[in-house]
């Protein structure tokens, strides 16, 4: 059995879990309803085309902006964040910006 805030939770009981998914310009969410001890990975061929489909490219999930592993077991009610690769290195973005736009001098 399991004490999750004040409530106790038995093995048969639901928790909820929301997949989040931002793209540019759009956001895919879907909320599952699922046994608790359940891992993640056993939740993936419940999920909608676009969420498995980014989830299969990148691999990658987080849990309250930590990555975890797929098959980490859910006990509570969760958000499941996909993560997506990055198109462009913020880094290198940066340095490019810095070379194009000219030198100020600072008075002293």
């Amino acid at each position: 059995m399991i004490h999750l805030y004040g409530r106790r939770m038995r093995q048969g009981d639901m928790i909820k879990i929301d997949f989040l998914l931002a793209d540019c310009d759009r956001v895919f969410t879907q909320t599952l309803f699922s046994p608790v001890g359940k891992q993640i990975i056993d939740l993936m061929p419940l999920l909608n085309n676009e969420l498995k489909q980014a989830w299969k490219e990148s691999g990658a999930i987080s849990i309250n902006a930590e990555q975890v592993s797929e098959h980490r077991v859910l006990n509570e009610d969760t958000r499941i964040m996909i993560l997506k690769k990055l198109i462009n290195d913020p880094k290198d973005l940066r340095r490019k910006r810095a070379r194009l736009s000219p030198i100020k001098k600072v008075k002293t």
